[in-house]
C-alpha cells in the first residue's frame, strides 16, 4: 500500500488519521508520517494499516505501474495499488 492509497482508503471510509491510529492500534503520528512519505515506514505497520482497511471494506486492485513506481522506492505492493471500497 502506498501512502496516497492509505488516504484514498481513509477517505472512503470516511476516517480521520486518527480513527484509522485508533482501528490499528498505531499512534496518529505513525499514520502521518506514513501518509505524508516523511519516513520509511516500518513494512509490517504498513501491512496492519492495510489489513484494518482491508477488513473494513476496502479492496486493493493489481496495476503494474504502481507496484513498479512502489519498488522503485523501496514498498512493496503485494500485486495491489488500486483502492476501492466494497460494501
Amino acid at each position: 500500500m502506498t501512502p496516497a492509497q492509505c488516504i484514498a482508503a481513509r477517505k472512503l471510509l470516511d476516517w480521520s488519521a486518527r480513527e484509522l491510529a485508533t482501528r490499528s492500534g498505531h499512534a496518529t503520528t505513525t499514520i502521518t508520517a506514513f501518509e505524508t512519505a516523511k519516513t520509511r515506514t516500518n513494512p509490517a505497520i504498513v501491512r496492519s494499516l492495510e489489513k484494518v482497511l482491508s477488513d473494513n471494506g476496502i479492496v486493493f486492485v493489481p496495476s503494474k505501474q504502481a507496484r513498479a513506481d512502489a519498488r522503485a522506492v523501496g514498498i512493496d505492493l503485494d500485486d495491489k495499488s488500486r483502492v476501492e471500497l466494497r460494501v
